[in-house]
Order: structure tokens, then sequence, then C-alpha cells
């Protein structure tokens, strides 16, 4: 009878294999290779770098090693707080492998030739060395430390850690500080106005994106040789760039405020007078001439003495809004210098249009409140005067220095 049923079950293992038999061994089989039940902490992680090894690690598939409740929400908020940051690597595993602790490893790096080793160094703490480099002559040897907790009958990693010198550093504690970091600096760059450290000329500006609108003021107004631009305000700031003939791309820091122009307006603009205007955005720079003719003072002539190559202009200005508008007839081949010359903080930013409408002479760092004209066009010069975004805003008096030559 005993043969009997003995030969019934065997006939059930062949006939119905998904449905699985008792042995009397603790391993199972698949495709040949015998696996171990996962029991410990060690084994856990031995499980998870047999089969992390076993893909490329260049490979999007590779596998992550099962992570606590806690580790995993550390991740997510610096995920979240990683957006729109681009001046350098941010988050989990942005800057070097964190299963090998390197950014640099073989391409055929396997389990076998990788020499890796586990041990569990304290309770719940297991250490990994391997080679992530065994070509090399001298190698590249790493350590790795899986700080483990058990939830829902399986053992998780809580923590991973590095060595660093005699210490050890944590990865949720580095996750943790990166995260008050740009926490700290997303403050900064909120109560930061962009146009004290930008380069150019103020201008009238605005910029709607979706119909609501962004800035509308006084920008700062930097433009390249192709006729792509950059245009500061105080809270945003956007860039066009040319892509083609009458078509251009635009990118702006976003509702955010964040230091870079991260996110995308489109690659339709196109010029309509001032502004240029695609599906989702529209974004205007106009100089105050032609914005504010009718608010603002009429340009003062300049004229020289007798004999005189040289004239001394006063003004008075009173806030970034305030603007001050100069003429000067100029004979053609001269050379042409306007400076300021008080000497107390009632810094200025100066500007010179020539006859044709264009900008003229170098601008200097700081304040551009110095230009040089080497050789002038025949015409009227417009000389524009403005107080320096790079410094405080203030009331008073300027004076300026008008040379030609």
């Amino acid at each position: 009878m005993k043969k009997r049923v003995s030969l019934m079950v065997t006939m059930l293992c062949v006939l119905l294999p998904l449905v699985g038999c008792a042995t009397s061994t603790a391993a199972e089989k698949t495709q040949g290779k015998t696996i171990e039940k996962v029991a410990t902490a060690v084994d856990t992680v031995r499980g998870f770098y047999e089969r992390y090894l076993a893909t490329s690690v260049k490979d999007a598939a590779t596998p992550d090693i099962a992570m606590s409740k806690a580790f995993q929400a550390d991740i997510k908020k610096s995920e979240q707080a990683c957006k729109g940051n681009n001046d350098e690597p941010c988050g989990w595993g942005s800057d070097a492998d964190p299963y090998l602790n390197s950014q640099d490893n073989d391409d055929d790096l396997n389990y076998a030739r990788s020499g890796i080793s586990f041990k569990e160094t304290a309770p719940n703490t297991v250490r990994v060395d391997l080679n992530v480099t065994p070509s090399a002559p001298d190698g590249g040897k790493t350590t790795i430390i899986f700080k483990m907790v058990q939830e829902n009958g399986q053992w998780v990693a809580d923590d991973i850690l590095y060595p660093d010198g005699k210490s050890l550093y944590s990865t949720r504690k580095a996750l943790a500080d990166e995260r008050e970091s740009l926490s700290t600096t997303s403050q900064a760059v909120q109560v930061q106005d962009w146009r004290k450290e930008a380069e150019g000329r103020e201008v009238d500006c605005s910029l709607k994106v979706q119909g609501k609108t962004y800035l509308k003021g006084t920008c700062v107004y930097d433009r390249d040789a192709d006729g792509s631009f950059r245009l500061f305000g105080d809270k945003y700031f956007v860039y066009l760039n040319m892509l083609e003939k009458g078509v251009a791309g635009a990118s702006w820091n976003g509702k955010s405020q964040a230091s870079h122009a991260q996110e995308p307006l489109g690659e339709d603009f196109k010029r309509k007078g001032g502004c240029w205007i695609g599906k989702k955005a529209e974004i205007c720079a106009l100089d105050k001439k032609d914005a504010n003719s009718s608010k603002s003072d009429a340009p003062t002539r300049i004229k020289f003495a007798r004999g005189a190559s040289s004239a001394i202009v006063t003004g008075n200005l009173s806030g970034f809004e305030d603007e001050k508008s100069y003429v000067l007839a100029v004979g053609k081949s001269q050379s042409m210098t306007v400076e300021q010359v008080n000497n107390d903080a009632n810094y200025t930013t100066v500007g010179v249009i020539a006859p044709n409408g264009e900008e003229a002479g170098d601008m200097v760092a700081n304040c551009n409140n110095h230009r040089e004209i080497p050789k002038t066009s025949a015409g009227d010069y417009t000389i524009r005067v403005t107080e320096c975004m790079k410094a405080d805003p203030w009331k008073g008096s300027f004076k300026l220095k008008v040379t030609v030559k």
C-alpha cells in the first residue's frame, strides 16, 4: 500500500509540476540553479546582489533592494525637492551607483568577478565588500553597509552607509541635508531681484504665460548678435533663443522662481512689434522712449560751450522706474565718452543709442555708468540715464560728463 501511495505522489509531481512537491531539502531549483530560501538579513542582501550583478549596470531595469517605508519616503521627498534643480547632481543615486559606491565600473562586471563578500558586523547590519573594476591593476575596492529592519515579515534596507574616512555617512541623512539646502536656496531665490545681477540695458517689459502676467515694468534686457535675448525682472526672467529666421524658442524660471530658465514656453514665437508671441506666452521688451513717450520728459539737448569738447550734465532720479534722456549732435568719425562723475552712492546706468537706433559703445562692469564710442556716425545720439539696479534704489541727483573729440 505504501508503494502505491508513493507511486501516485510521484505521478502527480510529473503531471502537475506547477503545484510543486515537498522535498527533504530547504532548497528550490529554478532553471537548474539552486537558490537557498532567504532567512537572514545577510541572505537578503546577498540575494539582491546576485540579481543586481546579473544585469547590466547601465540597464534601466536593474533591480532595487527592498526598502523600508521610511527610506522610500525620504527618496520620494528628495525627488520632489530636486525638481527644477539643474545646477548639480541631486537626489538618490544621482552622482554614483548607490549599490557599488562608485561612478565607474567594468562593463562586464558580474557577481563572480567582483569578489563580493558579505558580513554581519552588528545586529541587522550587513557589510558588503567588492571590486568594481577588477580589470584595473589596482582594482577598485568599495564598501557598502546596509542597515536592515523587518517589515511585513521580510528584511528590508532602512539605510545605506558609506565609509568617509574613519566614519560613515548615512544616505538618509545626506538626503535630508540636501533637501534642507535646497529649501534654503529656494527661499533666497524668492527674495532675489534678478535685475541686480543682470548685464544689459533697462527696458519696459512684460511677460504673460497662459494669460497670466508675471512681469510688468522695468527689466534688464541683454541681447545677442543673432537676436536672442535674456529679460530679467524682479522675480522672474525669460530667455528667448532664435531657432530659424523669424522663429524663436523661449523658456523661463517658472512659478518656482528657480535660478535657471528650465521651464519651456514653446518654440513657436514670432515677433510682432516689440513683442514675441507664441501659443503659450507673450514676451515684450520695449525701449522706455517707445513705451512711455507720453509719460517721459522730452529729451534735453546738450550743447557745448564755444570751443569746448565736453559738458557736465545734471539731473534727478527717484527710483528704478525713473529715467532721464539727453540728445547730442555728433559729427562723423569722432570719439565720444559718457561717464558718471558724482562721487556719492547715487549709482546710475548709462545707455547710448546711435542715430540708427542701435545701442552704441562698450559697457563696463558693475553699473555700466561709463560708455565709450571710438568712432561715431553723424547725427543725434541719445543718452538715457536710469538708476543702477545692481545697487539699492535712491532719490536724488546725478552728474555726467560728456566728451566729444
